[in-house]
């Protein structure tokens, strides 16, 4: 720094940030890249059911078949008390079947398409095949992720659209019933 203009020593600090900054961002690149190759894809299905305690399965025929759908991610949605009650109370009727379905991760979302629909945890059928459609609002976010879980499950964002082949849509949770 002896002998050096305030210029000289501004340029050689621009020219080390600049430096800095392509290095960090090329080993964050790198990083990434190598933990997505280590960790793989998400948990299937049968991953996540493996891991869980109380989950019901029970066949569809002679039953009423509701999806209930809490549209957000599998972890958001197993941490609410209310969608977990009524799961419970539904499959403890025998006449009805209930089954849960969660919006993808948000990378898996951006890529899914009516070609894979929208599917249910216990089973993997198609929302659409469903009976009635629940869903649990636990804030107003949930709001506009409910119109991308009609949009993945093949069903018409409208009711008027709909046909009576598509399920019943009804909502509950306390943010259903915000003013």
């Amino acid at each position: 720094a002896d002998g050096m203009g305030w210029l000289d020593q501004l340029i050689v600090q621009i020219k080390a940030l600049i430096v800095t900054g392509l290095w960090s961002g090329l080993v964050t690149f790198v990083l990434i890249k190598a933990l997505n190759a280590w960790i793989g894809a998400r948990a299937t299905r049968e991953q996540t059911l493996a891991r869980e305690a109380g989950y019901t399965r029970k066949p569809h025929g002679g039953r009423l078949r509701v999806a209930l759908a809490f549209p957000n991610a599998y972890f958001v949605g197993m941490s609410n008390l209310g969608l977990q009650t009524v799961y419970a109370l539904f499959n403890a009727d025998d006449r009805v079947v209930c089954e849960r379905v969660f919006l993808p991760p948000r990378d898996q979302g951006a890529r899914a398409t009516r070609s894979e629909p929208l599917v249910t945890l216990e089973s993997g059928t198609p929302v659409r095949d469903f009976d009635v459609l629940g869903v649990s609002f636990s804030t107003e976010l949930g709001y506009t992720n409910l119109l991308t879980a009609l949009d993945l499950a093949g069903i018409p964002l409208r009711a008027e659209q709909r046909s009576d082949d598509d399920p019943l849509v009804v909502a509950g949770g306390h943010a259903a019933f915000n003013p």
